[in-house]
């Protein structure tokens, strides 16, 4: 499993939705980035999220919730800083790792180090995309697994005409 390492501020200010929270209650909106991230690395991701600022002490603050490792950055310590950490741990210990910012100097450093970077915005689409299908799920029930159901009339007819050309065109 990768590590997905996501600079939180950066991703909040990418989303209207999430921009609108933070702009009334920073602490509800990167709740709500933690529980978006859970559900979208559920099974696919180690998911850490960085935000800028420590607790009221000023040190680095490391919590975990569903799945996810939030982090604090300490007093004078940027996301950016831990972030590039943090990826370089990832890649010394070949676990592999996406980087999630939209900073393009902390985008320019993870690449040199042959991480791989997705931006804010690819990842808000992707979040989106994901939460649509979960939606689509419960409003219709589960889709069919059959590759029958799933196929469509345009789609069979190609394939027929092309399984009649096989079979009329095998030397058997």
């Amino acid at each position: 499993m990768r590590d997905l390492i996501v600079d939180g501020f950066n991703v909040m200010h990418a989303s209207g939705e999430y921009r609108s929270i933070l702009e009334r209650d920073v602490a509800t909106a990167c709740n709500r980035l933690v529980d978006g991230l859970a559900s979208y690395g559920a099974g696919r991701w180690r998911v850490t999220v960085v935000f800028d600022g420590g607790g009221l002490s000023g040190e680095e603050t490391l919590t975990r919730a569903g799945g996810v490792v939030r982090i604090h950055t300490a007093a004078g310590t940027t996301a950016d800083t831990v972030i590039e950490r943090l990826a370089r741990e990832a890649r010394d210990a070949a676990r592999g790792a996406t980087v999630v910012t939209s900073d393009a100097t902390t985008q320019w450093t993870v690449l040199g180090e042959g991480i791989t970077r997705m931006s804010a915005r690819e990842l808000i689409a992707d979040m989106a995309i994901e939460r649509g299908e979960s939606r689509e799920h419960r409003r219709r029930g589960t889709r069919s697994s059959t590759l029958d159901a799933r196929v469509s009339d345009a789609a069979r007819s190609s394939l027929l005409r092309m399984l009649d050309r096989q079979v009329r065109h095998d030397p058997e």
